[in-house]
């Protein structure tokens, strides 16, 4: 399926969008990781994420921005989340879309990726309108991070550096503790 954009040497951006009806697999776009001059990459499609595929991506060292879509684990296959500790460590803005079920987990994996600048949950954040617990735990997540990873300088909700590290003074002052991984 990707072969023939390996040709496109000077390709910076991609994206694939593949519906529920495509049986179109991630072990068909393996060859992705052969289009080194991505600097760009958004994979909307049920579960981009396994081992395999987040080795690959070290191969493109240009890599900055990547864009995933994990719908398929919010029916319980979060097996893969820990591959998000493995992302190459070139990226520094990062777009999770349906990671609203376990967004602490998420988090979690990513507290080694310091080279994340910017973080972005923002369209899973409607989920959170009628579930006062689920808000909280969102939240939580949220400053653990803030605290874990201090290169981070804008996340959903804080747009700027500036507002990023009040936003983390006021979360130590409060005693937040980082995630720590074991």
């Amino acid at each position: 399926a990707i072969n023939p954009l390996v040709e496109l040497l000077k390709l910076k951006s991609l994206e694939i969008t593949i519906d529920d009806d495509s049986c179109t697999k991630v072990s068909q776009i393996g060859d992705i990781y052969k289009i080194t001059s991505l600097t760009s990459l958004k994979l909307w499609f049920e579960n981009p994420l396994s081992y395999e595929f987040c080795n690959s991506l070290n191969c493109l060292t240009r890599l900055e921005i990547l864009s995933l879509w994990l719908e398929e684990q919010n029916s319980g296959n979060i097996n893969n989340l820990d591959c998000l500790k493995y992302l190459p460590r070139t990226i520094h803005t990062l777009e999770l879309n349906c990671v609203y079920d376990f967004i602490s987990e998420v988090l979690y994996y990513l507290s080694e990726q310091t080279n994340i600048t910017c973080l972005d949950l923002e369209s899973d954040l409607e989920f959170l309108e009628d579930d006062a617990s689920r808000e909280r735990e969102f939240f939580m997540s949220l400053d653990r991070y803030i605290v874990t990873n201090k290169n981070l300088e804008c996340i959903t909700g804080y747009v700027d550096k500036v507002e990023m590290s009040m936003k983390r003074e006021e979360l130590l002052e409060k005693k937040v503790l980082p995630y720590i991984i074991r």
